[in-house]
């Protein structure tokens, strides 16, 4: 795994991330697609691209540099890919509806512990300032990016590695990305707290 997608296992650097993608999405850039990919499910074509500026084509959500993501590991099982579906889908209704409470109870618990030592102080955001709990940053987290997280995203592929997983996201109205879990103990957990966007 290269040093880049190791470095998005930091919360800063998947929050610093998330700003910058929402923020593309945001402005209304143009959809750009690229060429098939036979790992991403089918229905994905209608998706935006990850607007990196090598998008091309227009029948897929991915380019040709999102390779290590989409080759992460294996496909997952029907099993596995059912249930990060789910969690993904149940943290992103979290979002959704601003429940930090909610999204902090399916986050990796050291991800969870972590977060208001993280972001609650300097240097974190002010928009966090004084976060003292999962819950409260969090909410404060999905409140600040309401507009952007409002709309769920679709799980074009699940992708496996030991304990880890992607679960690649695509939306109608924002870039391209995709989300990590992680095995804690028997379920699958999210471990880092918002979707990284594609290389």
């Amino acid at each position: 795994m290269s040093g880049a997608l190791d470095s998005w296992r930091s919360p800063l650097a998947a929050l610093v991330a998330v700003s910058l993608v929402l923020g593309a999405g945001a402005c209304g850039s143009a959809s750009k697609r690229s060429p098939r990919d036979p790992t991403v499910l089918s229905g994905a074509g209608h998706l935006l691209g990850d607007e990196d500026g090598d998008s091309q084509g227009d029948s897929g959500s991915f380019d040709a540099d999102d390779g290590p993501v989409r080759s992460f590991g294996h496909a997952a099982g029907a099993r596995e890919a059912q249930a990060i579906t789910t969690l993904v889908r149940s943290y992103y209704a979290a979002a959704a509806t601003g429940s930090g409470a909610k999204a902090c109870a399916l986050l990796y618990y050291l991800v969870a512990e972590s977060l208001p030592e993280d972001y609650g102080r300097p240097p974190g955001p002010l928009y966090l300032k004084g976060a003292d709990s999962c819950p409260v940053l969090m909410s404060r987290v999905f409140a600040h990016f309401h507009t952007q997280l409002a709309s769920p995203p679709t799980i074009v592929a699940v992708r496996v590695n030991g304990d880890r997983a992607y679960a690649l996201l695509g939306w109608t109205d924002l870039p391209a990305g995709f989300i990590e879990a992680r095995r804690e103990g028997g379920s699958w957990r999210i471990n880092v707290p918002l979707a990284t966007p594609l290389p």
